[in-house]
């Protein structure tokens, strides 16, 4: 099965698994592109998953509402959020966050913070590259690493 990227690097729906067979080198020349139809040349990358299941797990389920982190990093952020919620009650946002913290803060160094929940409402400063705010089923995911002053 082939899969091809969403529309925008914000967008993008789901973790996949697989090999990367085919990168759109014309982005990085007209970096405008990235904003249209994946089905012409806005596409980012096709991916040949390993497993066909994936493309239905989390299908339609995980929107990425802001982020200034890196694609792979991105990808990290929802595959963590979508295990915690296989580990851990819906309701118990305190033991999902507390997972994904402890992921990121073993995968990318310590400082990360994260907050989960249905409503709630946040002002903090964040460094450069490690901000990701997304919506995974019914839940919101906000993942930083605090900046330093």
């Amino acid at each position: 099965m082939m899969v091809e990227s969403v529309k925008a690097t914000s967008d993008i729906n789901s973790p996949v698994s697989g090999k990367v067979v085919e990168v759109n080198e014309v982005l990085s020349e007209s970096p405008g592109l990235v904003n249209r139809s994946p089905y012409e040349d806005g596409w980012i990358i096709k991916v040949e998953l390993s497993d066909a299941g994936e493309s239905k797990m989390l299908e339609g389920k995980a929107k990425v509402e802001d982020t200034d982190m890196p694609v792979k990093m991105q990808m990290q952020a929802l595959k963590i959020a979508s295990q915690s919620l296989d580990l851990f009650d819906v309701s118990d946002c305190q033991s999902l966050a507390a997972h994904v913290k402890k992921e990121f803060d073993e995968r990318y160094g310590s400082g990360w913070q994260c907050v989960v929940g249905s409503n709630f409402g946040c002002f903090f400063t964040h460094s450069k590259g490690t901000f990701i705010y997304f919506h995974l089923g019914t839940l919101n995911f906000l993942i930083f690493k605090g900046a330093t002053l």
